[in-house]
């Protein structure tokens, strides 16, 4: 086994479909919501479209919502470089988070589970 995380599998996105491309990029968002609920909410409506691999926490627990070999909708129609597609080439890791106009910050134990689970994404 290559990480020790404790991810839940509670919740799941049906906004996915197939992978085209190999995964070469972690794309961080943050909800612009003020718990976990109101984001797995808006992760997993059918309505708006939208997923990601991963949700955390403002208390650092993890949940996994798209399996990692389905394409996830983080990315919208992105690029980077000559790179197009970037669901199909990334991996989405939301941040539960309100937005920087709040000036709030992101709790340690959140940044602390981004970290790691960065680190374990990068290792496989």
């Amino acid at each position: 086994m290559l990480c020790q995380l404790n991810i839940s599998h509670r919740y799941k996105s049906l906004n996915f479909d197939l992978r085209k491309k190999k995964i070469s990029f972690l794309i961080f968002h943050y909800t612009e919501t003020n718990d976990l609920a109101k984001a797995i909410k808006l992760l997993t409506s059918k309505k708006r479209k939208v997923s990601s691999h991963y949700v955390i926490d403002t208390n650092g627990a993890i949940y996994n919502l798209v399996n990692e070999n389905k394409r996830a909708w983080h990315a919208g129609e992105s690029m980077w470089k000559k790179s197009k597609d970037i669901n199909s080439r990334s991996i989405g890791i939301e941040i539960v988070y309100p937005g920087e106009v709040l000036g709030k910050k992101y709790k340690k134990k959140q940044i602390e589970s981004v970290i790691k689970l960065s680190l374990c994404l990068k290792k496989k």
